[in-house]
């Protein structure tokens, strides 16, 4: 529980250094607010994850708002979370906390994939792999294992944050 605290209070300072912003995206504010009703949500503030709802969709709507592809995705998302009425969303299974992936672990599988091919490119400049349908064959075992470790390493990460 006292992950979810800090991450609300970070998310708040956020949302409370965007709204202070003369010039602020209105569709990250919202986004944040989306996250942030989601957090309460999942901590049983009921109330205030309506409001901030409310909030994200009264920041989308105000006309001071440029028409933006981003937008328009996140008012999708936004309709979606709150079903057409201000308390669905406390009935919407759907709403869950969307977790960021940091940006070793998204291109994990393919540092892995770079990693082997340079392993094996070192090998058999020296010498050690001197038949070309082994090469091959390592070849391709080396990209099903970067495949499949980058989705394996992904999917315990993603567990793992949302057990926090």
């Amino acid at each position: 529980m006292e992950a979810i605290d800090e991450k609300i209070q970070n998310l708040q300072n956020q949302v409370d250094y965007e709204k202070m912003m003369p010039i602020s995206n209105c569709a990250s504010l919202a986004r944040m607010e989306i996250e942030l009703a989601t957090l309460y949500n999942r901590k049983g503030e009921k109330d205030k994850a309506n409001q901030l709802l409310e909030d994200a969709k009264n920041a989308l709507t105000d006309p001071m708002c440029p028409e933006s592809r981003d937008k328009r995705r996140v008012l999708n998302q936004l309709s979606f979370i709150m079903g057409g009425t201000s308390g669905a969303a406390l009935q919407n299974p759907y709403m869950q906390v969307r977790t960021s992936i940091p940006i070793y672990i998204r291109f994990m599988g393919l540092i892995i994939l770079m990693l082997g091919y340079a392993v094996l490119y070192i090998l058999g400049y020296f010498g050690y792999i001197t038949n070309d349908i082994l090469f091959n064959i390592l070849v391709f075992v080396v990209f099903i294992v970067s495949l499949i470790a980058g989705s394996v390493i992904q999917r315990m990460y993603v567990r793992k944050a949302r057990s926090r």
